[in-house]
């Protein structure tokens, strides 16, 4: 009797356990991905500094849930170092757009911008991986992007920049 009570107890905590661990993770059922290499960010000064932008832009008629999860050279989540931008110009920058855990929307047809700049010294190389879904569940491929490269080092005329094609510009 003790021990098929100790065993059932044991059964109850193990079963709570394992799902405490999946319900506190968020689900995102992703209908497309892809993988983004060559995530850099740097900071020393205003005059040396490299950020890295994601453009990601919707191709179809139909806003779309996009997740970004930025990974630094040890494997460690640190999308929320970063922020989503529309194109709109306010105050010298773009209005920023919020979003939770890496999630936001992207309207039919429209861009949003991931930048991963910070002005603490810093120094970051990782990857990046880019999910979407959307009420279509018949859809298969939704977005392009691009990443690039913007810095400077030393004078404000040594500005550096760079921009290749995410999944080399094929629809994911």
């Amino acid at each position: 009797m003790k021990k098929s009570l100790c065993i059932t107890v044991l059964t109850v905590a193990i079963t709570l356990s394992i799902y405490g661990v999946v319900f506190a993770q968020s689900v995102f059922n992703a209908q497309g991905s892809t993988v983004v290499p060559n995530i850099h960010s740097a900071y020393v000064h205003s005059h040396a500094f490299a950020n890295t932008y994601l453009s990601i832009s919707n191709i179809t008629n139909t806003p779309v849930n996009c997740k970004i999860t930025i990974y630094d050279h040890e494997g460690a989540e640190i999308t929320s170092l970063g922020k989503v931008l529309t194109g709109n110009y306010v105050s010298g920058s773009g209005v920023t757009v919020p979003f939770i855990e890496g999630v936001f929307e992207i309207p039919a047809y429209g861009t949003r911008f991931y930048v991963l700049a910070d002005t603490a010294a810093h120094l970051i190389h990782g990857h990046a991986t880019i999910k979407w879904n959307s009420n279509d569940p018949k859809m298969s491929k939704a977005l392009i992007g691009a990443l690039k490269h913007y810095g400077q080092v030393g004078s404000v005329h040594a500005v550096q920049s760079g921009t290749s094609m995410i999944n080399n510009g094929q629809p994911f």
